[in-house]
């Protein structure tokens, strides 16, 4: 087998007992306890993620798809794309087709992944990636049926994405990036009021914005609110517990009622995207 392709993603702990190793490796130090405390809690909330399940879907379906070996790598936590890497090459693969999933630039993932590959292909290893694709029009038109599945009349439509650091966002085209997608959305759409607005912001520091608490509470005149995690392809902590659990309950609280569209997950529709891209990678 000299080619293959490798589809990698952030990551995230598979178990309780991996949080706090996962959380180090990505902070680069051991976790404040009452971080450790909060994502421990959140994880035992909604009983257990289901992105392994999502990704490990994913990949099955792009190896049939495609007639192809597939491995699935995380730039944090298990299994590691240095570990996949080391078991491709002793696999004699040579020629790599690498995908990340997530169309956003940002230092804290895209650009750690073209630094990993880069290692790769120092290893001489040939690997290729598809384009860019936060703007391509299948991706946009995934996100803009499922909006205008649940989108009401008069419904103000609130993207959401991950909020990073203001001190990261300076030199990434993240913020760009995301904001090329609502538009392009928007587009397909036609909302009567849009915002774009970043949640699961950290602690400590200057983080980009607006918060999605702040946006919601501008829409309080029309007292409710459609959600579209654009900057989450697929279901995690900061969905099924950051959005559907502690905002929609605060929310409430504030007397607005939020709606998500769901995440794209390994529906068939966003499998045969990745296919796409893939082929014409």
């Amino acid at each position: 087998m000299d080619r293959a392709i490798l589809i990698c993603a952030f990551g995230a702990p598979k178990k309780e007992e991996e949080i706090e190793g996962f959380l180090q490796e990505l902070m680069g130090k051991p976790p404040p306890a009452i971080l450790l405390k909060e994502v421990l809690n959140k994880y035992r909330f909604i009983g257990s993620s289901p992105l392994f399940q999502t990704l490990t879907s994913l990949r099955e379906r792009i190896a049939r798809g495609l007639k192809r070996e597939v491995f699935l790598a995380f730039l944090y936590g298990r299994p590691s794309v240095e570990e996949v890497a080391d078991q491709m090459l002793k696999g004699g693969v040579r020629d790599l087709l690498a995908l990340y999933l997530s169309p956003y630039r940002s230092p804290y993932t895209t650009e750690v992944f073209e630094r990993k590959m880069k290692a790769l292909e120092r290893e001489g290893m040939r690997v290729r990636v598809p384009p860019l694709w936060f703007d391509h029009p299948q991706f946009l038109d995934l996100w803009a049926r499922r909006i205008k599945g649940k989108l009401k009349e008069r419904e103000p439509l609130l993207f959401s994405a991950h909020a990073i650091p203001e001190e990261g966002s300076g030199r990434s085209p993240y913020l760009s990036d995301i904001m090329a997608t609502a538009r392009g959305i928007v587009e397909r759409t036609k909302p009567c009021r849009w915002k774009v607005a970043f949640q699961s912001r950290g602690r400590g520091g200057r983080w980009i914005g607006p918060d999605i608490k702040e946006a919601i509470l501008s829409f309080k005149e029309e007292r409710e609110v459609l959600i579209c995690p654009i900057g989450f392809l697929f279901d995690h902590l900061e969905t099924l517990y950051d959005l559907d659990q502690e905002l929609r309950g605060w929310a409430e609280g504030e007397g607005i009622r939020v709606e998500r569209i769901e995440c794209l997950n390994a529906s068939e529709d966003f499998v045969q995207f990745l296919l796409r891209l893939l082929k014409e990678g």
